[in-house]
């Protein structure tokens, strides 16, 4: 037996699940602002600042200064585009989730995974704008808590099963 149960979105939702998706969302900005500083040239862009700044101020510390500035812009820079791209997600299809994805005929849904009265993931699919009869994952998340617990192998059930139903009505 399951420890959660995923169901279709209900009204109700709404708050948790736009808490989730932005959640979510703002945890991977140290790992990219990270996987970005591992590129050679940014390394390289770095070294070579650091070495005109000191050319320029002939100070170690002036030089390791302004380097930590340059990286400490770089994070917030990437926090900056996280935060765009949350208030994107949250103004388009997040802002009247019944309306983006729960229109009656269409294989479009949104579903929440719930625990114990409350919204613990949340998964949504749409038809492709790009490749029409192909369908997009959106907004899949699951909170940090409960990840790693084969929550979206059960989604992928209810979604093909979902998708199944959806084509046999047609």
């Amino acid at each position: 037996m399951l420890w959660y149960q995923i169901r279709e979105y209900q009204d109700a939702d709404y708050s948790a699940v736009r808490t989730i998706y932005s959640t979510g969302f703002r945890e991977h900005v140290g790992t990219v602002y990270l996987l970005s500083l591992k590129q050679p040239w940014i390394q390289a862009m770095l070294c070579g600042f650091c070495l005109l700044t000191y050319i320029l101020s002939g100070s170690i510390l002036t030089c390791m200064l302004c380097v930590g500035g340059v990286m400490l812009a770089t994070r917030m820079a990437v926090q900056y585009i996280f935060e765009q791209g949350i208030q994107l997600g949250l103004r388009e299809d997040l802002l009247d989730i019944r309306n983006s994805y729960m229109q009656p005929g269409s294989i479009s849904c949104f579903w929440v995974a719930e625990l114990k009265g409350s919204i613990v993931g949340m998964l949504g699919i749409l038809p492709c704008v790009e490749e029409p009869g192909a369908w997009e994952l959106k907004r899949i998340s699951v909170k940090k808590e409960f990840r790693g617990r084969a929550m979206f192998k059960h989604y992928i059930y209810v979604l093909v099963k979902h998708i199944m139903e959806r084509l046999t009505d047609n």
